[in-house]
């Protein structure tokens, strides 16, 4: 699961944060910002370990070579959004959802 995680992270940043695509509409980017929420929450309670909060700082030094967009007039590289909006939220919800998995399954096991 942390590679299929790393692949759909690899695609957002190389495919679709880097050359923006469809950021010019509006619901593409709630979407967008969707599907990133749910891929930290099913990342999070398919792998149900703790150290699945590591993986969003991974992804951060895995941004780094992606530079800054290549349109819009984004100034900052892509890498320092996710070091300060994507990583920790998305540590959060990998958070969140391995907690409430262990706490569902929990008593299943005993």
């Amino acid at each position: 699961m942390a590679t299929g995680y790393f692949a759909a992270m690899a695609f957002w940043i190389y495919g679709i944060a880097r050359p923006q695509v469809g950021y010019g509409s509006d619901t593409v980017g709630v979407v967008a910002l969707v599907a990133l929420g749910t891929l930290h929450l099913a990342t999070g309670w398919l792998i149900g370990r703790w150290w699945a909060v590591l993986l969003p700082a991974v992804v951060v030094l895995m941004s780094i070579p992606a530079g800054t967009p290549t349109q819009g007039e984004e100034p900052f590289p892509i890498w320092f959004g996710l070091l300060w909006l994507v990583a920790p939220l998305g540590a959060l919800l990998i958070a969140v959802a391995t907690a409430i998995r262990r706490l569902a399954l929990e008593p299943a096991r005993r």
